[in-house]
Order: structure tokens, then C-alpha cells, then sequence
């Protein structure tokens, strides 16, 4: 795949394989060298993983734009590399001219990724909310009162006056 897409990339007009590493260890050695703009990722590498590799890339150079290309598709594997750092999340079964759509798309601050990961980010954010709404209502509704008097500025006593308790 990785041979492939650099044939991709060098015979596409506008665009230049600057490298194709089979492992981070490599790519890192010689990114400066490289001067590039986009990085395709994959995911499980040997040695580093991709998603150590893509939070190297960005602490190093945050300029550069990553698309991870990979076959997990599982919603923890998205996130993570979206954490990491990576602009962008492909299945490697994306068609080419996606896959070139979604290289100009990172180099000009978008963020590629097909219908299908996008749909599991939107899941994931909407139980990420659910959660936090869960995580909210651990509290009672003295000690929110309480939390909600502090967020004001309000003084301890003032509080415990206010709500006729103790300050401490």
C-alpha cells in the first residue's frame, strides 16, 4: 500500500512523495530533511505506533498536517489518533482520488475523513456528553448550590449564611 501510494502521489500532478517509511524510528530520523507538509499514517507500525509517532511529529514540527490511513476503524482508535495530533482519519479502502481530495484538504487546515468516521466521532461525542451530564448529577443538590455560590466569588461565609450552614 505504501509503494503504491507514493506511485499515487509522484505521478499526480501537484503532488510529491517527499518519503515512504515502513516505520516512525525512520521517518523520524530524516524528517527534517524531508520538508514535508502532509504525513500519511498508519496506525499499527512496527516499533512506534502511529499514534506515538504522529504526537512526535506534532510536538517537533506542529506545522505539518497528518492523515492517518489505516484499517481500524473502531471509534477508540479514531479518537486516539485525533488526540494525537492527526488532522485526519482514512480507511485504507478510501479510492484514490479521496485520498488525493483529502491530502489538499489537510494541506489547506481541513480536516479529511470519510462520511463513515465522521458518523463514529459524532457517536462518540454525543456519549461523551451523555457522560459528562452523568458526571454532573453525581453531586447533590446542597453541594451544587454550594459549587454554584463559589463559581459567583461568594465567600465561604457568605455561602453558609446564605444557605444556613455551617462554614466549614
Amino acid at each position: 500500500i505504501r509503494e503504491g501510494l507514493q506511485e499515487l502521489l509522484n505521478d499526480s500532478e501537484g503532488f510529491n512523495c517527499a518519503g515512504a517509511f515502513d516505520n516512525c524510528e525512520d521517518m523520524l530520523e530524516r524528517i527534517n530533511e524531508l520538508d514535508a507538509d502532509v504525513i500519511i499514517m498508519d496506525i499499527g507500525l512496527p516499533g512506534m505506533s502511529g499514534i506515538e509517532g504522529t504526537k512526535k511529529v506534532k510536538s517537533l514540527f506542529p506545522h505539518i498536517s497528518i492523515i492517518v490511513l489505516t484499517i481500524h476503524e473502531e471509534s477508540e482508535k479514531v479518537f486516539e489518533a485525533l488526540i494525537s495530533g492527526a488532522c485526519g482519519y482514512l480507511i485504507k479502502t478510501t479510492p484514490h482520488d479521496e485520498i488525493l481530495m483529502s491530502i489538499k484538504d489537510a494541506y489547506n487546515g481541513g480536516s479529511p475523513m470519510n462520511s463513515h468516521i465522521a458518523k463514529k466521532m459524532v457517536e462518540l461525542l454525543r456519549a461523551f456528553n451523555e457522560q459528562k451530564k452523568a458526571d454532573e448529577n453525581l453531586l447533590s443538590e446542597r453541594e451544587n448550590e454550594v459549587l454554584t455560590a463559589l463559581a459567583q466569588g461568594q465567600a465561604y461565609k457568605q455561602i453558609a449564611d446564605s444557605l444556613f450552614i455551617s462554614k466549614h
